[in-house]
């Protein structure tokens, strides 16, 4: 393990972890380079950017935001955040030169990957919630940059880190697309079907629950959704009856006890009228 150590005026250390030399045993996704945490990481500005890398950014002493300059381009963005530097880009902090910081990267070629799977062209910074799974991602990775000695956590920190992205990712997008009260509701009324799709559904009880009618619910679920809920929870108990024909030896009995029809006749018109077929057709193609 090679360590390449910066020190601060205040003579602190903060250690980059080199990886590329440690053997791997899995290649599904690129292997790290490097990856660094720091409390109180050094923000060092760059001419000409290396490698492919991800930087996530808690907060900073004193500032409520950052400033900073990408190819010449001023940028603010408040913290916590997400920055991807990309090979080629100067890098330039106008304001803080300290903030608590996890940092990895890649070899340049990485960026392909990523970029093949769903990152935005030009996405570059980001603001997010700081949610407590994101969090304890952040802990684990730097946790694990502390063993890398052992044997197996250079594979488990690719993965981490990778893992680390995309809920990132995800929240991103969540964080940045607004969402009415409604809407919300009417999610979190799809999550309840989602879990309770054997059981059997009042759908006015369940509006009620959430604080509707059942005809307003009927009305912005029409704005979310582009079937009505109960096609919804039809399709979720078809979704179960073709995994359970595929993976199971169950008789259709159970199957159709098990998706919450009330009998296999019932459980049998209703998958032909979704499939087209019958449930014992469908499990010897």
């Amino acid at each position: 393990m090679s360590i390449k150590t910066e020190k601060k005026a205040s003579e602190e250390t903060q250690a980059i972890l080199w990886l590329e030399s440690l053997p791997r045993k899995l290649h599904m996704i690129p292997h790290l380079r490097t990856v660094a945490y720091h409390p109180d990481f050094r923000l060092v500005n760059e001419s000409k950017c290396s490698s492919f890398q991800f930087c996530f950014r808690r907060s900073a002493n004193c500032y409520s935001h950052l400033a900073i300059r990408i190819n010449g381009v001023l940028h603010r963005v408040d913290f916590p955040h997400m920055m991807i530097k990309k090979p080629g880009q100067s890098i330039e902090f106008l304001n803080a030169d300290t903030a608590d910081a996890l940092y990895f990267s890649y070899p340049p070629e990485a960026a392909t990957f990523f970029l093949m799977n769903a990152m935005p062209q030009v996405f570059s910074l980001a603001e997010f919630p700081l949610s407590e799974r994101v969090d304890a991602l952040i802990e684990l990775v730097a946790e694990s940059s502390s063993r890398l000695g052992e044997l197996g956590v250079a594979d488990r920190l690719d993965l981490d880190c990778y893992i680390l992205v995309h809920e990132s990712f995800l929240q991103t997008v969540e964080y940045n697309i607004p969402q009415n009260d409604y809407e919300k509701k009417i999610r979190k009324i799809a999550s309840y079907l989602q879990t309770h799709f054997t059981e059997k559904i009042n759908f006015s009880q369940l509006a009620k629950k959430y604080g509707f009618s059942y005809r307003n619910m009927l009305r912005y679920w029409a704005l979310v959704f582009n079937q009505t809920p109960t096609a919804y929870l039809t399709n979720l108990k078809i979704f179960e009856a073709k995994r359970l024909l595929r993976e199971t030896k169950l008789s259709i009995a159970e199957i159709a006890f098990r998706v919450g029809c009330c009998d296999d006749g019932h459980f049998c018109r209703l998958f032909r009228r979704h499939t087209g077929m019958s449930p014992r057709k469908f499990r010897l193609q």
